[in-house]
């Protein structure tokens, strides 16, 4: 909890671990996804299912590092030094 508001850390090891990413995200609580653990392909179906989350259920998803994503509820802001995305976009794809 960071100032009175809850935020998930998820770390997934497989795609199974996307259901307590959606939970998360359903009950508005923002949700910080540690890639790290996964390997590229694995890695690129939970932030498909993370950004079908955003798309449908509103909100938004930040790239902070490499293979690190937040995704908030739409009620939630994103306060970010930068505009847009990385010039590297997602998983290198531009």
């Amino acid at each position: 909890m960071v100032n009175g508001v809850q935020i998930a850390v998820v770390r997934p090891r497989n795609f199974r671990d996307a259901a307590t990413i959606g939970e998360y995200f359903r009950q508005e609580i923002p949700v910080i996804i540690n890639l790290e653990d996964m390997d590229n392909a694995e890695a690129e179906r939970i932030i498909d299912f993370a950004s079908g989350l955003v798309l449908g259920l509103g909100g938004d998803i930040e790239r902070p590092s490499r293979r690190t994503f937040l995704i908030v509820p739409p009620d939630a802001t994103i306060l970010t030094t930068h505009l847009g995305l990385t010039e590297e976009g997602f998983f290198n794809q531009a």
